[in-house]
Parts: C-alpha cells; sequence; structure tokens
C-alpha cells in the first residue's frame, strides 16, 4: 500500500472528490449478469426524463456493458451534455432525479460524476465532443468485438482484485497499462477498417492512407487541411480525410491518419482500368505531400507507423 502522506493518486481524490473523504472500498467482481441492461435501460430513461434534450447521448459504457465480462456490480453511464461545466443546466435536475454529485474535475475534460445513493450506478458527463467520450466507446465496443482483448482485460481485473487498494481510483490507475493496449490495439484495426472502406469510395482514381506519430499535431494537421484547400482550386478535385488518434504506446502522442485521393467529376464510377496507371497526376500529387512532408525540418520528427494502397 503506499504511503497515503506522499500519495498523487489519493492527493488528486482529495481535490475532486465532492462530499465525503475518498472511500476505501474492496474490490468485488462478479460474473457478468444479463439483469445489467436492462438496468441501463431504466436510468438512461430517468436521466432523459430529467434532461430532455439536453441530455445529448446516453451511452452505456464500462464492464457491465460487456456481454460476459466480469466485473464491479455498477452500471457505468456517458451523458454528453453541450458544456458540462456549466452545472446549473443540468446537475439540480439530475439531483432531482435520484443523483448526487461526486466528482468535479474542471481540468480533466470537465469531467462530473453522480451517482445513486446506493453507489450502483455512476454517471459520467461530459462536453460535447470531448475525447473521453471516443474512448469510452471506442474502448466498449472493442471488448464486445474482440474475445482475446476480453480476456485479457478479464484476467487483468482478476489479478488486480486480488490485491489490497487504498481507494478505487487507485485499482482504476493499476489497469491504466491494459487499458492503454487495448486501445491501440482498437486504433489499429479502425485504421485498417478506414482504409478499406475509403478504398471503395465513389470516383476516386487513386488514395492512399498514412499514418504518422508525433508530439504537436496541430501543425501536421494544418498542412494537410492546407493541401486539400489548394488542390481545390486546380483541375483535380481534391479531398482530404484526417483522422487524429492518441497514440497508446507513447502517451503524449498522436496518430495523424490522413486519405487523399483526386475525384473526376467526370466519372461517375470507380474507374479501375486507369485508377493509378493511367492518371500518372494523381499518384504525383500524393507524393508532393509525402516529399513536403518528409522535407521539411519542422516535421522530421513525425514517424511513418502505417500506410495503405488501394
Amino acid at each position: 500500500m503506499s504511503d497515503e502522506s506522499n500519495d498523487p493518486i489519493l492527493a488528486r481524490s482529495q481535490k475532486v472528490l465532492v462530499g465525503a473523504a475518498p472511500e476505501k472500498v474492496a474490490v468485488v467482481l462478479v460474473e457478468y449478469d444479463p439483469t445489467w441492461p436492462r438496468r441501463f435501460e431504466f436510468e438512461r430513461q430517468r436521466i432523459e426524463a430529467a434532461l430532455g434534450g439536453r441530455a445529448l447521448s446516453v451511452e452505456h459504457i464500462g464492464s457491465t456493458s460487456v456481454v460476459g465480462l466480469v466485473a464491479k456490480p455498477i452500471i457505468d453511464i456517458c451523458v454528453v451534455v453541450e458544456d458540462s461545466a456549466d452545472e446549473a443546466s443540468y446537475i439540480p435536475d439530475l439531483e432531482a432525479a435520484g443523483y448526487e454529485l461526486r466528482v468535479r474535475e474542471p481540468d480533466w475534460h470537465e469531467h462530473r460524476m453522480l451517482r445513486t445513493a446506493a453507489h450502483d450506478v455512476h454517471v459520467h458527463v461530459f462536453t460535447r465532443g470531448s475525447s473521453e467520450i471516443d474512448r469510452h466507446l471506442v474502448f466498449r465496443d472493442r471488448l464486445r468485438a474482440n474475445a482475446a482483448d476480453r480476456e485479457l482485460y478479464a484476467s487483468t481485473k482478476w489479478a488486480l482484485a486480488q490485491q489490497d487498494w487504498l481507494t478505487m481510483q487507485h485499482y482504476a490507475d493499476a489497469k491504466t497499462d491494459v487499458v492503454e493496449a487495448i486501445l491501440t490495439s482498437a486504433s489499429i484495426s479502425s485504421l485498417n477498417q478506414f482504409a478499406t472502406s475509403r478504398s471503395h469510395h465513389v470516383n476516386k482514381n487513386f488514395s492512399q492512407a498514412i499514418a504518422l506519430r508525433c508530439d504537436d499535431p496541430l501543425p501536421i494537421i494544418e498542412l494537410l487541411e492546407q493541401w486539400d484547400v489548394d488542390q481545390a482550386s486546380t483541375d483535380i478535385m481534391g479531398y482530404m480525410g484526417t483522422r487524429l488518434l492518441a497514440d497508446r504506446e507513447n502517451p503524449g502522442q498522436y496518430l495523424i491518419v490522413a486519405d487523399f485521393g483526386v475525384v473526376d467529376p467526370d466519372v461517375s464510377a470507380v474507374d479501375e482500368a486507369n485508377r493509378n496507371n493511367e492518371r500518372p497526376e494523381t499518384q504525383a500529387w500524393a507524393a508532393r505531400l509525402l516529399e513536403l512532408i518528409d522535407g521539411d525540418p519542422q516535421y522530421r520528427h513525425y514517424d511513418e507507423l502505417y500506410r495503405t494502397d488501394f
């Protein structure tokens, strides 16, 4: 057990918790309960009745949302609102519906967590567009779809549950490495799916997708977006799809995924015969972009991790 007088997790908990001090509770895991989806549905209706259209999204997250996964018997719910920092716009109504505010984190995605009096439902509130929303959903969907990652997560939880933890947050933080590994697997999988789906885009005669690792995503995104704008004014109609993913293997770094190609306005379907071989200008367009990235000292710390041509 860590020294409580010099424990950053405990200090953080004391800062963000509302009401009672951090609670030392045993980590009790149970086998999947088929009643959990029904309990979520009950809570979803209660939240939507309280907030109406202010609840932009209400999703079941956490281990109880994954069929077959062991879990603490606590229903975790992600609620998206316009601005989670604007507590007056939703917290009084949720409190009237039976939830109590337990966590306030203005410095971390403006996260708020409310819970039931029985502590068996946790409602996590985020602002529309927060990256944490997608992170929760990607993690949930990966565990639902991938048996190996589901088993990895379950075995990790069982092992950690045997240990003594100062607070539940200490237990949660101890799962970070395996969570990041699973999210990395999900990111790689989504890159492949993204590239495959893009390869069938109508009117496209050439496409290439690349991923770059970087510690500052903004310059490269701006470069890619500007390239798209520049190409739009030429006789080769260009388009650019750019995605930003956190690099789960290297905290503080990011994956930039760029899909670029051309659209010929005179072709109503993919021209397979001319797609690569007879349209050198489309290949040159992709090559010029890569040369621009490779040749500018500003971008030399970007490492290409993944590329697919189709």
